[in-house]
């Protein structure tokens, strides 16, 4: 307040000593774990009063009080969709006029339907992504598909579940008779045979 302190000079050696802090940090690790420790223990004491539990809900309410913007993005989201779904004109014509975000769909479709026919590096991405897609899909849609399965499975009676069964494999149950029969009677009369030749 008396003029006494040159501020140049005051910050010219303030700058040193930080400099010179800097480079005594890098320098010198025993020091370095010294300072370490001390702004643990210091950090530690602090943290753990009462006071600063204070200080911190203080804040927060002070920050949630000052930042409360629900009210206010509420407005601004409404305001947008209704910028949004607004036709382009309502100058009195018959025709419909496409809304805002109408037009921004049908252009970024029209961007892409053309990047697709031109751009084969585009196309190729897009198709990867797509299969990408579509297998995320398809593993899903399996889990479902087994626990729908799996219900209506146990839903049945023991005699539907059996006749279900049986109508889906007779035919090859039936096959594996023949084949049975065939190569019994084949090797029968191999076996025949051979005992006649002896």
């Amino acid at each position: 307040k008396l003029d006494v302190v040159n501020v140049d000079d005051a910050t010219d050696a303030i700058c040193r000593a930080l400099v010179g802090t800097a480079h005594r940090l890098q320098d010198d690790e025993q020091w370095r774990s010294w300072l370490y420790a001390q702004l643990q223990r210091v950090a530690g004491s602090v943290y753990g009063t009462q006071a600063w539990h204070e200080l911190v809900q203080s804040l927060q309410n002070r920050a949630l009080h000052d930042i409360s913007l629900q009210f206010a993005l509420k407005q601004l989201l409404d305001n947008m969709i209704k910028a949004l779904c607004r036709p382009l004109a309502q100058e009195g014509g018959a025709v419909m006029q496409p809304t805002i975000l109408l037009q921004a769909v049908q252009e970024a479709l029209e961007t892409i339907e053309t990047d697709l026919r031109s751009d084969a590096q585009f196309k190729a991405k897009a198709e990867a992504y797509l299969q990408h897609i579509l297998g995320l899909g398809l593993l899903q849609a399996q889990t479902m598909l087994g626990d729908i399965v799996e219900r209506i499975l146990q839903a049945m009676v023991d005699e539907r579940l059996t006749e279900m069964v049986r109508s889906k494999v007779n035919t090859d149950m039936q096959r594996i008779r023949l084949n049975g029969t065939v190569m019994g009677a084949f090797l029968g009369a191999i076996f025949y045979l051979l005992k006649c030749a002896w």
